[in-house]
């Protein structure tokens, strides 16, 4: 397992520097646990939505990057901004999903999710974007 390149999240500058790095020598795959951290790092949307840009470049998913994608699509208490970009990552990340032979994630729970939120959003671009 790749270890921690992200160190601090508090001093977001470096960073955002490091996953630009990664994602330039395309090895952002390896590092999918990070930025699952990234969405789940509370305290600095700019990581968040980095991260968010960051996963459009995934050759091959894991199922936490998609579990934490979809924690931020789902989650009513951040920007409309931030969630539809959720939405596209998980576009891009669910049709490259690599099975591990354990059943870690359950797809058609996602997708099902995923309905259930354009029917019952109140925000109609977050609803265009779900459809």
């Amino acid at each position: 397992m790749p270890h921690n390149v992200f160190d601090d999240l508090t001093d977001w500058a470096p960073v955002l520097a490091e996953l630009a790095a990664l994602t330039s020598r395309g090895e952002l795959d390896d590092h999918q646990a990070e930025l699952a951290r990234l969405l789940r790092y509370q305290d600095n949307w700019r990581l968040r939505e980095a991260a968010l840009r960051a996963a459009l470049e995934i050759r091959q998913a894991s199922d936490l990057l998609i579990a934490d994608a979809l924690n931020v699509l789902v989650d009513p208490e951040l920007a409309l901004s931030t969630r539809i970009a959720a939405c596209h990552a998980l576009a891009h990340l669910l049709p490259r999903r690599q099975p591990t032979g354990v059943a870690e994630l359950d797809l058609e729970t996602v997708r099902k999710t995923m309905r259930d939120l354009a029917a019952r959003s109140l925000n109609p671009v977050l609803q265009h974007e779900l459809h």
